[in-house]
Parts: structure tokens; C-alpha cells; sequence
């Protein structure tokens, strides 16, 4: 063999190789991309979960049941439209909580206070009152009618429409979620099986 052809061969060969060595190199490069790629994934910071719901809801959100068990309740419509709402907490923890789809205003010497005897409930508007004896201080617990095994009782609870007292209503039980100085928080729930007229839902009042 000639020295032409001697070196042509070793010229060929030597661009063979230099192919495959190029075709390695790139399955290797995007092997170890791809590996970044996963290990990047596998990495990442997970998502922070959600914040647990506190005892307080954001607002007031009551429902109203049993509306054709009364002719009063007539196009009153489910949802109690709260304009006014509180809970007056005497000295000695008895507490009047107060929803009112009208406005309520504060007696200037007084302030606030729970609406006795007969209130003025303007044509259309309703008032709904839960009166709550606790067993001590006015704290978190379960309140009902007969105050057994609960943290007091529901003492009383009405409900007018205008001029008119819906009467009867279910009865409830009331679960105080968290009281401070400035708050009274908690859920209403009406008797199960209840038909007559009752209220459902969460409130947040401010402490008068």
C-alpha cells in the first residue's frame, strides 16, 4: 500500500471518530440537563399550606329557615341582611346578641344597648335577640335551652318583622368561639328537625 493511501485511511479514520466522539458528547449534555431539570423539580420548595380558619369569621352570615311557617316572614327572603349587630355583655356576663337588618342608634349617654320590651322594628326590617346566662364569665362554649353539660343557657331569643312578633320559633344553641374585649365571635344553629322558624349561621359582633 502506498504512503497516499496509507495516510487517506488514517484521515478517514481518524473523522469517524471524531463523529462518534461528537454523538457522545450531546447524549451526555442533554442526559445531564435533563437530570438538572429533575433534580431542580425534586427540590423545589413546597407550597406553604393554607392558614388554619380562626375562631372568628370575617363577618356575620346568618340564614333564615322555616319562612312559610309564618305569614310575617312573607318575601323576607333567606338571607338576614345584618346592618346592625352586637353583643351587650352586662357586669355580671349576661349577654344579648343582637342582629338587626336596620339601623340601631346609640343612645348618646349610654351607648348601644339591647332593645327591651316591644322594639321599634321599621316596616319590612327584622330584629332577632338571643339573651345567653352563662354558668361564669362569658367565655367560649356551647350554649342551649336547658343549660345542661354547657357553658350556660339561652335565657330567651325573639324575632319581629315590623310590628309583628314571629312567635314560635325553634329553639337554638349557640357555640361562642372566642371572646375578647373588643369581640364575641361564634356559630347559631336551630333545633334539628326544626320547622318553625329558626336561624343559622356564623357571626362576629362587636362588644358593647
Amino acid at each position: 500500500m502506498s504512503k497516499k493511501w496509507v495516510a487517506l485511511v488514517c484521515v478517514l479514520a481518524a473523522c469517524g471518530g471524531n463523529e462518534e466522539t461528537t454523538g457522545t458528547e450531546s447524549t451526555e449534555t442533554e442526559t445531564t440537563e435533563n437530570t438538572a431539570e429533575t433534580t431542580a423539580e425534586n427540590t423545589a420548595a413546597p407550597e406553604t399550606p393554607p392558614e388554619p380558619a380562626g375562631p372568628c369569621p370575617a363577618a356575620t352570615s346568618l340564614t333564615l329557615s322555616g319562612l312559610d311557617r309564618s305569614p310575617y316572614l312573607e318575601g323576607a327572603g333567606a338571607t338576614i341582611a345584618v346592618s346592625t349587630g352586637f353583643a351587650d355583655v352586662t357586669l355580671n356576663s349576661s349577654t344579648s346578641l343582637v342582629f338587626a337588618t336596620y339601623t340601631i342608634e346609640a343612645d348618646p349617654q349610654f351607648g348601644l344597648s339591647a332593645p327591651t320590651g316591644v322594639p321599634d322594628v321599621p316596616e319590612g326590617g327584622m330584629i332577632f335577640q338571643l339573651s345567653l346566662d352563662p354558668s361564669g364569665d362569658l367565655a367560649a362554649g356551647v350554649f342551649n335551652e336547658d343549660g345542661e353539660g354547657a357553658a350556660g343557657r339561652v335565657s330567651h331569643e325573639s324575632m319581629y318583622r315590623g310590628d309583628h312578633r314571629i312567635n314560635p320559633l325553634a329553639d337554638h344553641t349557640v357555640t361562642i368561639t372566642e371572646v375578647t374585649d373588643e369581640h364575641v365571635c361564634g356559630e347559631i344553629a336551630p333545633e334539628e328537625g326544626a320547622s318553625w322558624p329558626g336561624v343559622s349561621g356564623t357571626f362576629k359582633l362587636d362588644r358593647v
